[in-house]
């Protein structure tokens, strides 16, 4: 962080997800969690510590990803959920009609007819 209190310009366009933020997403996981608890925008951005290079994403794309885990593809919400988010999730919005899940599988399976 800036001497006078202040943010880089780094910093700030780390907190924003840009890419441009240069080295500062390889930064030490201490760091990066002090700087987003201080600084992050958690009413529009995600992050969370344990995936080393993770810039904060919008809300709206942590949305579409939990949309591709609900329809049964793994990825994103798989390593970054835990179990009982991933049961908030699936209890709220999953398609129940066409999909099963419980807390013993990695992803939401389709039901065969």
């Amino acid at each position: 962080m800036a001497r006078n209190g202040g943010l880089e310009p780094t910093e700030r366009a780390w907190l924003e997800g840009d890419a441009s933020c240069g080295w500062i997403r390889f930064r030490d996981e201490e760091k990066l969690e002090a700087l987003w608890d201080a600084y992050g925008d958690k009413a529009s951005f995600y992050w969370r510590r344990g995936h080393r290079m993770m810039l904060p994403i919008t809300l709206c794309e942590l949305r579409d990803h939990e949309d591709v885990w609900l329809t049964g593809a793994s990825g994103f919400i798989e390593r970054q959920y835990t179990s009982e988010e991933k049961a908030v999730l699936w209890n709220k919005r999953g398609d129940k009609k066409q999909f099963h899940w419980n807390p013993g599988l990695r992803k939401p399976e389709a039901i065969s007819c």
